[in-house]
C-alpha cells in the first residue's frame, strides 16, 4: 500500500507539473512579442516595405493589415475601407518612399519624404512625383497567431497634397 500512495502523489505532482508548465508557456506566448519583439524602428520599416510590397502586387488584405481603422488623408478620416482596398487591387500603386526613416516619439512615428507613385490603372500608368509626403504611424496591439497580442505600426495619417483621393470611387 505504501508504494500505491507514493505513486499517486508522484501522479499528483507531475498534473501539477504540467499545468504550471502550461499556464507559464500561455503567459510567456502572451509577454514574449513585447519583450523580444524587434525595435520599432525595424517594425517600422517592415511595415512600410510589406505594405508597400503588397500594394505593388495588388494585395490589399496585407496592406489594410498596417492601416489603422483610424486612418486619415490630409487629416480627413477615411472611412470607406472596401474603396480602399478596390483601388488598391485595381490600381496596384507601386510607392517608392526615398528616405524612409522614421522619427519616433513614444507610441508614433513620422516619415517626412519625397515619393514616386505609379499607379497602373488598365494598360494607363500615372506616375506621380511627390517633393514632401509625411506618413504617420502609431503604434498599436495587434495580434500574432489570431490571438497573441503584439506591438504593431499601423499608418494613421498620410499627408501630400497632390494625390486625388476622388480615384478611389472609381
Amino acid at each position: 500500500m505504501g508504494n500505491e500512495a507514493a505513486k499517486e502523489d508522484v501522479i499528483q505532482h507531475m498534473k501539477k507539473g504540467f499545468i504550471l508548465a502550461g499556464v507559464l508557456a500561455l503567459i510567456g506566448a502572451l509577454f514574449a512579442p513585447f519583450v523580444f519583439a524587434p525595435s520599432d524602428e525595424q517594425m517600422i520599416k517592415d511595415a512600410l516595405n510589406e505594405s508597400i510590397k503588397a500594394g505593388r502586387e495588388g494585395r490589399p488584405g496585407v496592406v489594410m493589415e498596417y492601416v489603422s481603422r483610424s486612418f486619415k488623408y490630409n487629416d480627413e478620416e477615411v472611412n470607406d475601407r472596401m474603396s480602399m482596398a478596390n483601388y488598391i487591387k485595381s490600381a496596384k500603386p507601386e510607392v517608392t518612399v526615398l528616405d524612409p526613416r522614421p522619427t519616433i516619439q513614444g507610441n508614433t512615428a513620422t516619415i517626412v519624404s519625397a515619393v514616386d507613385v505609379n499607379l497602373a490603372i488598365g494598360p494607363v500608368d500615372f506616375p506621380v512625383h511627390l517633393d514632401h509626403a509625411e506618413i504617420t504611424f502609431a503604434k498599436e496591439t495587434g495580434t500574432k497567431f489570431l490571438i497573441f497580442p503584439s506591438p504593431t505600426w499601423r499608418i494613421t495619417n498620410i499627408k501630400a497634397e497632390a494625390i486625388d483621393l476622388s480615384q478611389l470611387e472609381k
